[in-house]
């Protein structure tokens, strides 16, 4: 039917609004509407992205360059050139830290400041900034490299299987292919 949680969404005078199952409109409009996740959509307005919640409120205001979707609780944004991580409630976990940061998996992400480590959805680093490229977590398991040579860490940041080969696929029945 196009609904969730009993309102949709339509284009008009190039702008989205919500409607609800009655018809009546929303006064507020968009100029993108994001797909929901984990109860929170990303909407832009004037050129800047917030959050609203399952009832179409708009709970985090329009105040980022760039906001990613709430996965594991947080979404990776992007204030005044720097990139990090808000919570549902639009608190700073962490912000200006890194470079670069990707959404979480499994209860962590990478980030990247020149090499790649791994945060805890505390912000806490697990795995230092010392790998060359990094794989996401896959059943709690990711490829490392350094030095152009891969190895393994789990999702406590330990390197299960040392930097020293050539390729790495994923592991599959406990054997790395």
């Amino acid at each position: 039917s196009g609904f969730y949680n009993g309102y949709s969404w339509g284009f008009k005078e190039g702008k989205w609004k919500y409607i609800n199952v009655y018809g009546d409109e929303s006064e507020t409009f968009f100029e993108w509407i994001g797909v929901p996740s984990e109860a929170m959509r990303v909407v832009k307005k004037d050129s800047k992205y917030g959050y609203l919640d399952k009832e179409n409120i708009l709970v985090i205001p329009c105040i980022y360059d760039v906001a990613g979707p709430f996965k594991n609780g947080l979404a990776a944004v992007t204030l005044n050139n720097k990139v990090g991580y808000i919570d549902i409630l639009g608190k700073i976990i962490v912000i200006g830290k890194y470079d670069i940061v990707d959404s979480f998996r499994e209860g962590v992400a990478i980030v990247r400041k020149g090499k790649c480590g791994v945060i805890d959805i505390t912000g806490k680093e697990i795995a230092p900034l010392i790998y060359d490229e990094m794989s996401n977590f896959e059943n709690g398991i990711a490829r490392v490299q350094i030095n152009n040579k891969w190895g393994f860490i789990n999702i406590e940041g330990i390197e299960i299987v040392h930097c020293v080969y050539n390729r790495a696929n994923f592991f599959r029945k406990d054997l790395a292919m």
